[in-house]
Parts: structure tokens; sequence; C-alpha cells
């Protein structure tokens, strides 16, 4: 295994930013199911999008316990909270890297 050239970490964290939707399949270009997923998290964004953000207001997602590596490219939280709306990040560490 080669060392991330910048972070010197043999395996280095990722983060891929996708699109939330209902509950399913997600693509995240590039997890393999040899990576780890590390966490699963977004902010819910609205015409308000400044306090929807805002931890009183209910509008960070923390979903990283329901989310698993599907497939090459696809995480997936079926039967999980929807992220319709919400600007969502994936982080993973990449051990193909």
């Amino acid at each position: 295994m080669a060392f991330d050239k910048y972070t010197h970490i043999a395996a280095p964290l990722k983060v891929f930013c996708f699109k939330g939707g209902a509950a399913g399949d997600h693509t995240v270009t590039g997890i393999t199911t040899s990576d780890k997923l590390v966490g699963v998290c977004g902010t819910k964004l609205t015409a308000d999008a400044l306090s929807t953000c805002l931890p009183a207001s209910g509008g960070q997602l923390n979903l990283t316990s329901e989310f698993s590596i599907a497939s090459s490219n696809t995480i997936n939280n079926t039967g999980g909270t929807g992220s319709t709306n919400a600007l969502m990040f994936a982080f993973y560490m990449d051990w193909d890297a």
C-alpha cells in the first residue's frame, strides 16, 4: 500500500459530496467494498439556509449509523432517514489508494 503524498497516511481519508434524497442507494464515486465508511453527515438546505443549518433547528444530519457500502460507487441506507433537500458528505478511508 502506498502512502498518500500529501497526508503521508497509508489509507487516505476521502470525502465525497452528494445530493441527499430518499433513503436507499446514493452514489459515492470512488468508494469500494474494501474501503471503510467513516461517516455520513449533511445539512438540510432551504430558502433560509443559514437558520436551518443551526443545530437548534434540526438542520444538521448525522446518518453514519444508517449507512453501509452496498457496492462499488454506492452507499445505502434503505429503511433509514431520508435526506431530501440536504447537502451530504460521505467520509471514507480509501484502502485501495
